[in-house]
């Protein structure tokens, strides 16, 4: 009978120059990369199934949730995606991502509770997803799987992901700009776009608290000393014009439509 050659693994067996364990058949043994993997679709699959099962079920909270979910039916009724509006009446107290993406879920799937909540809870699996990355980052897989489990069992993140209410989609974007900043300082410049565009979607999302990204990141870069080589990097400056992009358009142009009413409200 021919015997089967011995398996590689990634750790000695005891012995100091053996790299090699012949007991671990090919079957069990998982390469490191597989193993992110499947804990990535692991933490996907029980955020999903906490933050989306029974999503529609009860009416919307006042006062919020319900306003929110006004503002986004009345874009559809209007037409009209720059002057947001409640009640027929001019709205400009938020900008207007959110109700933009919950007006995009009721067009596609109709007016409800369900669609209402819909990007709110999408974006806590974001957060979730991203709080393990970010874990595991700065920590080893294990921490990470546990920074997700704790975020997942806080009932206060639950509830809020839960409602169709802005905050949780601005820490959505706050944490993807901290994670790509990781990967900057890893050595990964083009990173820098990917914090630019997740700055601007946070200040399209609430406004100056949407600078809360940018200010950490700021302090992180002064206090790293690293503000010199930051300020060479080419990657940063174009994260600098897409955040921009981001941001002006709709700013603009509301103010074009609405002139005084709009900065004197919103600003």
């Amino acid at each position: 009978m021919r015997q089967e050659p011995p398996v590689f693994c990634d750790r000695p067996c005891g012995q100091e120059s053996i790299t090699y364990c012949p007991k671990i058949p090919p079957s069990v043994r998982r390469s490191p990369r597989q193993t992110i993997w499947i804990l990535l679709l692991l933490v996907v699959l029980a955020s999903g199934g906490v933050l989306l099962w029974g999503l529609g079920a009860g009416r919307l909270v006042d006062w919020d949730e319900g306003f929110y979910a006004e503002v986004a039916r009345e874009i559809l009724e209007t037409g009209d995606w720059i002057t947001l509006r409640w009640n027929d009446q001019k709205f400009f107290d938020q900008p207007p991502l959110l109700m933009w993406l919950t007006a995009l879920t009721f067009q596609l799937n109709g007016v409800s509770e369900f669609s209402a909540r819909l990007p709110s809870a999408l974006a806590g699996v974001g957060v979730v997803l991203l709080t393990f990355l970010i874990a595991r980052r700065v920590g080893d897989p294990a921490t990470g799987v546990v920074a997700a489990v704790v975020l997942l069992t806080s009932r206060h993140f639950v509830v809020q992901a839960r409602q169709g209410m802005i905050d949780v989609l601005l820490t959505f974007w706050i944490c993807l700009a901290v994670y790509a900043y990781l990967l900057v300082q890893e050595g990964h410049p083009r990173f820098w776009l990917v914090v630019g565009i997740a700055g601007g979607l946070a200040v399209l999302t609430k406004s100056a608290a949407g600078l809360a990204a940018p200010a950490a990141l700021l302090a992180s870069i002064t206090v790293e000393r690293r503000i010199r080589t930051t300020f060479r990097s080419r990657a940063f400056w174009m994260a600098l014009g897409l955040a921009a992009l981001v941001i002006l358009p709709w700013h603009v142009m509301a103010y074009m439509r609405n002139g005084e009413e709009f900065a004197a409200r919103y600003l």
